[in-house]
């Protein structure tokens, strides 16, 4: 039994360079808003991606919220970074994606506030 084909240790390599293509995929998808916060629900199309990624990695990778905010809402919800999401309850996954839903549209603390783009010129407007 020779070859890369047999070989335990190459398979779990493969098996690992593949986790890790689709964890980078995933959370390029989440930093860029092609994967939205309603897919990673339980039942939602990347649940099954996200599940052997840790919650804190998927959490700070959601378009609009940084570290800080995504730990926050880990902390709020009682969940360890540590923690797979596919390990996190139905409800836990519920309940940090409304914190996650609110922490990436809140204005940021001593931040200049965030531009709509909408009424920019009108200061200047009579």
């Amino acid at each position: 039994m020779s070859g890369a084909d047999t070989d335990p240790l190459e398979r779990a390599r493969a098996a690992a360079a593949a986790m890790r293509g689709d964890r980078e995929a995933l959370v390029a998808g989440l930093l860029s808003g092609a994967v939205g916060l309603d897919e990673l629900a339980v039942g939602g199309s990347a649940h099954d991606r996200a599940a052997p990624v840790k919650a804190v990695v998927v959490a700070q990778s959601v378009q609009g919220v940084g570290k800080v905010a995504a730990r926050r809402a880990l902390d709020t919800v009682g969940v360890e970074e540590a923690t797979r999401w596919g390990a996190l309850p139905a409800d836990t996954v519920a309940e940090l994606l409304r914190e996650l839903r609110a922490a990436a549209v809140a204005p940021r603390p001593g931040g200049p506030a965030r531009s709509t783009g909408e009424g920019a010129s009108s200061a200047n407007e009579p």
